[in-house]
């Protein structure tokens, strides 16, 4: 079980790090805005700014993930297992974000 925890958690962390790519560098790319439904290239551009710090935090998000895989994995202990509740944070997230697509 705590296998498949760190696997789910480190998943969700570089799933995250392409996120990041793709709300803070490629916004306004065909990709990115299919991904995220942004339409025209001058609708990506007008919420690019809000996009970038997105992504940032989509960055930090993900840092807090691996990070807490990586101390769980040196030895379990509350502060791992902290870092790791970011996930729980994503998963809320991307519920959020399903309902209001």
């Amino acid at each position: 079980m705590l296998t498949t925890a760190l696997v789910l958690a480190a998943l969700a962390g570089v799933l995250h790090v392409g996120i990041v790519v793709l709300e803070s560098f490629l916004w306004t790319t065909p990709r990115a805005r299919a991904a995220f439904s942004t339409g025209t290239v001058a609708a990506a551009e007008a919420t690019r700014p809000m996009a970038y710090n997105q992504g940032y935090y989509n960055l930090f998000l993900a840092a807090s993930a691996i990070a807490g895989v990586v101390v769980v994995a040196a030895g379990p202990g509350q502060v791992g297992w902290t870092l790791v509740y970011a996930c729980a944070s994503m998963v809320a997230a991307t519920l959020v974000g399903a309902l209001l697509a």
